[in-house]
């Protein structure tokens, strides 16, 4: 169980980054029991394509389908 959580938080560190370089200002992703929750804050409007972009992000890193992954903008 270790390992695994240690693997979560570099995967978890490795989506904030890259979500920030997409142009957000703050994210915090959370990876337990095979779903991912992200919580982004941005400037402007929050629109569909970021949150194409935020689950394409999510894809690649954690491996984790699109249907297990929520986000929510503040």
């Amino acid at each position: 169980q270790a390992s695994e959580i240690s693997q979560n938080i570099v995967t978890e560190t490795n989506i904030e980054n890259l979500v920030k370089s997409k142009g957000f200002v703050d994210c915090v992703a959370f990876i337990q029991n095979g779903a991912c929750n992200v919580v982004v804050q941005k400037d402007g409007e929050f629109a569909s394509a970021d949150a194409i972009a935020i689950k394409d992000i999510v894809v690649a890193q954690a491996k984790i389908s699109a249907d297990k992954i929520t986000i929510v903008s503040k």
